[in-house]
């Protein structure tokens, strides 16, 4: 299955809060601590799972919050489930029919009524204190737009031994962030950057900036990090941010994210994300791929295969790393123009 991957790459260019409707209904017209928000797309059996721990919050006495779920053009019985919550939960749904999480997302970020917007996602179980620590964390770094917390990979069996041998390679593939069991500042150049399963925004800050539409997944378009594209846009404008260890989540990974292929698909995803993100560098490229980048991709195959050959247990990593080269390769090729590759001008001739 290795070579037929491989083969592929390099051949593809305290108490619970549980109030009652008339109860929701006075909080919403009022002045609100929090909005907890999910965007979620035809995965109602996930967002289930989710709302149910949401029950189990331990909210502290005297806050005002609500669960706003962003059903983005859902098809199943997603409406149906979070009208099943609404005697547990101060929740709403907010239909955005179109597909795309960015546009989900400013959708959320609209309707939201917290002064804080916290986030997560339909595949997640949150701890019992992951509310209360945000809150905490609120009131402790009043000046903070931006907070992170811990998110910590649920494995559900079978698990497969390679992907447990190289798991300290493959997990942040699979959105784990974990910087220690102390708070610290954000930190762009540090990497410590929240993730999209465990964050929160002040609400006065982040009504100013939107997320991209062109970034996000969405029918036909795997590209991610919509998210931290916004956080570390606000962290640029010196907007301070803290972790917070506490405010933790475990995101559910079923035995068909942990196969082969996928890890590989989130490889090809990075390394596209990356050549959007790098679409408008100067730098030289040859057919609209940056010199760098050929140079370094028949280093990152020999670092592969002596891996494999050698029997290391991180091959699943290096692998991955050729894909990323393959994200890149596809994303050039398909989006930059044919003169953009030739560096001339060819509209003269139109």
């Amino acid at each position: 299955m290795v070579w037929s991957v491989l083969q592929d790459i390099l051949s593809g260019a305290t108490g619970k809060f549980r109030p009652s409707k008339q109860k929701q209904a006075r909080i919403y017209r009022g002045s609100m601590d929090c909005s907890v928000v999910v965007c979620t797309r035809n995965r109602a059996s996930q967002l289930v799972e989710a709302l149910t721990s949401f029950t189990e919050l331990n909210i502290p006495a005297g806050t005002a919050w609500e669960v706003v779920v962003v059903d983005n053009g859902s098809t199943d019985s997603t409406a149906e489930v979070v009208r099943s919550f609404e005697e547990r939960l101060p929740i709403r749904r907010v239909f955005e029919p179109k597909a795309g999480i960015s546009n989900a997302r400013n959708a959320a970020t609209a309707a939201a009524q917290g002064k804080y917007i916290v986030w997560t996602d339909d595949d997640v179980h949150v701890d019992p204190n992951w509310l209360a620590a945000f809150l905490e964390a609120f009131k402790r770094w009043p000046e903070a737009a931006v907070f992170g917390g811990r998110i910590i990979l649920n494995l559900v069996p079978p698990t497969p031994d390679w992907f447990r041998d190289d798991y300290e390679h493959l997990k942040k593939r699979l959105a784990a962030r974990d910087f220690g069991p102390d708070p610290l500042p954000l930190s762009i150049e540090k990497d410590h950057i929240p993730y999209g399963a465990c964050y929160a925004v002040r609400a006065d800050v982040h009504k100013q900036y939107r997320y991209d539409p062109e970034m996000g997944r969405s029918p036909g378009r795997n590209l991610a990090g919509e998210e931290t594209g916004v956080i570390e846009a606000i962290l640029k404008d010196n907007h301070p941010g803290w972790y917070v260890p506490q405010a933790e989540v475990k995101h559910i990974i079923q035995p068909y994210r942990q196969r082969l292929d996928h890890i590989i698909q989130l490889y090809e995803e990075t390394g596209e994300n990356w050549a959007h993100l790098e679409r408008e560098d100067r730098s030289l490229r040859l057919w609209g791929i940056p010199l760098s980048v050929w140079l370094k991709f028949p280093i990152s195959y020999l670092r592969f295969r002596l891996a494999y050959a050698l029997g290391s247990k991180s091959w699943p990593h290096y692998l991955g790393r050729l894909a990323w080269y393959r994200g890149v390769f596809r994303y050039c090729l398909r989006e930059q123009p044919i003169e953009k590759w030739a560096d001339c001008n060819l509209k003269k001739y139109d």
